[in-house]
């Protein structure tokens, strides 16, 4: 029996344009009761914060920091993002023409089993 992974939750830094450049795994953020959650509990990504920082903070990290350690969870984190925001409309868009079809295919077999009927 397998037990089911529970979901990581991240913190990602951007900078002012919106672009994660580092991303951090952090425990589930939790809420008193009858408080509000300061996290968005149904975020796909589970992003827990987002904390936005300037340029020179970012060109403050030493180069190697940059090039290694930052980038891997922050562009998963942003490829998840870009994927879903160019694929779901689409694939909804794909969905209500399939639907369309699915009526006029009912549509045309009532016509013919109508006639072969007659």
């Amino acid at each position: 029996m397998t037990r089911k992974r529970r979901p990581v939750y991240f913190q990602c830094f951007n900078l002012p344009g919106g672009a994660s450049y580092a991303a951090t795994p952090m425990e589930k953020p939790y809420t008193k009761r009858g408080q509000t959650p300061s996290f968005d509990p149904n975020d796909p990504d589970h992003v827990a914060s987002e904390i936005e920082t300037s340029l020179d903070e970012y060109e403050a990290y030493p180069t190697d920091t940059k090039e290694r350690a930052f980038p891997v969870l922050a562009n998963r984190i942003a490829t998840r993002r870009a994927i879903r925001e160019l694929v779901l409309s689409e694939i909804a868009a794909l969905a209500t023409t399939l639907q369309r079809i699915d009526k006029r295919l009912d549509a045309i077999e009532r016509l013919v089993d109508d006639r072969e009927t007659s």
